[in-house]
């Protein structure tokens, strides 16, 4: 799996400790040319059947003030996994970078969002500040049959291996995550039809993409109150982003995480789906920095 041109030079496999198997990342100090900077790496978390290249826009501009790492989640992208992949098993790998790291501020996308939580809630102490972009748990979103259906095994593994028959169906699935797909620029487009057909070609993220699906699942149904509890009483300063036309986890999702912590701050991204950091990402690198800049760096 090629790696987006102007990050490729930031890209290698690193070893952590306590986690078997090597972790494919982006380190904005992979060059030698990072910037001297008192404040706390960023690590950013991807989503759900996604890679470390969704943050290919967001990446360059935090670099200018941070240290920045974009790993691909185990089982995604470039990074091996065995056996079936959970939440929980993400957020160990987390936890692993994080001791090689030290303390960050930790950026979660969709899944990624609850593997950020989920690390915060385990240890504080390595977390400076929590964002989560059109994701965390608990939100609220709709159950269907078909969602359901896909706790049974091998259900979601069917629908995943049918995207192979045609390339431009597994491009047009991309749809619904973006307010208008077809506005991302030309590279963009076509970088992300070749991923795509790349991911969906992978056996091995097949097996990580459905059992980790089917764990936000579980987790969304039967552990929201869970989540709901510990992130009430969290104290990491906490920054919620959100697309105001997400299809995905809709923007009034976000009433349930803001209700938990009243001293959050809520930004919201317009003309935006659920990857602001792809359609909105100078819009998404401002609302960071103004957190960041009032909670600390």
């Amino acid at each position: 799996m090629h790696c987006w041109p102007e990050l490729e030079r930031f890209g290698k496999t690193v070893d952590l400790p306590g986690w078997a198997q090597p972790l494919f990342l982006y380190d904005s100090a992979s060059d030698g040319s990072t910037i001297e900077s008192d404040y706390y790496p960023v690590i950013l978390i991807h989503g759900l059947g996604d890679e470390a290249d969704s943050w290919r826009h967001l990446f360059p501009l935090l670099a200018q003030t941070h240290r920045v790492i974009a790993p691909d989640l185990p089982g995604f992208g470039r990074s091996a996994a065995t056996g079936g992949m959970t939440i929980s098993r993400h957020a160990d790998a987390l936890q692993a970078l994080l001791r090689k790291t030290g303390k960050a501020i930790l950026v979660g996308n969709s899944l990624g969002g609850a593997i950020a939580e989920l690390v915060s809630f385990r240890d504080s102490a390595l977390v400076a500040s929590l964002i989560l972009i059109d994701g965390g748990l608990p939100t609220r979103g709709k159950l269907t049959l078909s969602l359901l259906a896909s706790l049974i095994p091998g259900v979601a593994e069917r629908g995943y291996r049918a995207w192979r028959k045609e390339g431009a169906d597994a491009y047009g699935s991309l749809a619904p995550y973006y307010a208008e797909l077809e506005n991302l620029g030309e590279k963009d487009r076509e970088f992300l039809r070749v991923r795509v057909q790349d991911r969906v070609a992978s056996e091995g993220q097949c097996r990580a993409y459905c059992s980790s699906f089917r764990s936000y699942l579980r987790t969304a149904l039967f552990a929201q109150g869970k989540f709901a509890r510990r992130l009430s009483r969290s104290r990491v300063p906490l920054l919620v982003i959100w697309g105001d036309t997400d299809r995905i986890i809709p923007i009034a999702s976000r009433a349930s995480l803001l209700a938990l912590r009243p001293d959050a701050t809520a930004e919201t991204i317009s003309r935006c789906g659920h990857l602001p950091q792809q359609e909105k990402p100078g819009e998404t690198h401002a609302a960071i920095e103004r957190f960041l800049a009032s909670s600390g760096r």
